[in-house]
């Protein structure tokens, strides 16, 4: 990352924000480590595996990877939460328009966007401009 940035160029880490990184100190170090770097401009955390997680697994994992990696980075506008369009739906989906904006996060991220149903997408729109 460090090369990257002394060329000039835009860096990201991605990494699954559920029940490893919440309880699992090996993984938050990384986190930790690379945010200290100030070598990364966005931290990804992805809130899926094959689909969308189930509701109590978004619940238990989601809101405290957010603010986990929000005290690691220090500005919230550097944390992007990571979907896809397998399995998500208007609940889970505003589950996360709300996190978005009530954590003040710096954006959202559809894996397949283009395969988004119309009304989830206007329900983005809305929710976010």
């Amino acid at each position: 990352m460090k090369r990257l940035k002394a060329a000039g160029k835009e860096t990201s880490y991605t990494f699954l924000a559920g029940w490893a990184y919440n309880n699992k100190p090996d993984d938050q170090e990384v986190v930790k480590k690379i945010a200290g770097s100030g070598c990364c401009d966005r931290f990804v955390l992805m809130c899926y595996a094959a689909e969308m997680w189930d509701d109590q697994t978004i619940k238990d994992n989601v809101g405290p990877a957010i603010e986990k990696t929000i005290n690691f980075v220090g500005d919230s506008k550097k944390v992007i939460l990571a979907l896809t369009t397998a399995g998500l739906n208007a609940q889970n989906l505003g589950t996360f328009l709300n996190d978005v904006l009530n954590n003040q996060l710096g954006g959202l991220f559809i894996w397949n966007f283009t395969s988004l149903k119309p009304d989830d997408l206007n329900t983005i729109v809305k929710t976010l401009l």
